[in-house]
């Protein structure tokens, strides 16, 4: 058996999300689901977080949208539950946090276009 290259090459591609004040980096994983790979906001409490949220959310239509994050990083941890996304299991000092799109969509953009 070959593996698709076709959609291995997806998996590889980083995606960004860019400002002045923060970016938030993301890629595919298996099953159709997306990995936000790192999320930085320059202030925090200020909504920068939740704006790239929501502009990952418009750039994609994933399953899931999940997110490891080290276990003692409870401020990313606070943020992450605001969003609306559950908290899974620990593996190696980190825990995974994963919510369906369509959960994450309706939480966040219910007044918005996207």
């Amino acid at each position: 058996m070959k593996p698709n290259l076709e959609n291995y090459e997806k998996f590889k591609e980083l995606h960004l999300i860019e400002h002045d004040w923060g970016y938030l980096l993301w890629k595919y994983g298996t099953d159709d689901n997306v990995e936000i790979e790192d999320i930085l906001a320059v202030e925090q409490r200020k909504g920068y977080g939740t704006q790239m949220m929501k502009e990952l959310i418009g750039q994609c239509s994933p399953k899931l949208i999940f997110v490891y994050t080290k276990s003692g990083n409870t401020v990313a941890q606070a943020f992450y539950e605001a969003m609306g996304m559950q908290k899974g299991g620990e593996l190696d000092d980190n825990w995974i946090y994963w919510q369906h799109y369509n959960i994450l969509k309706n939480k966040l953009c219910k007044n918005d276009s996207v």
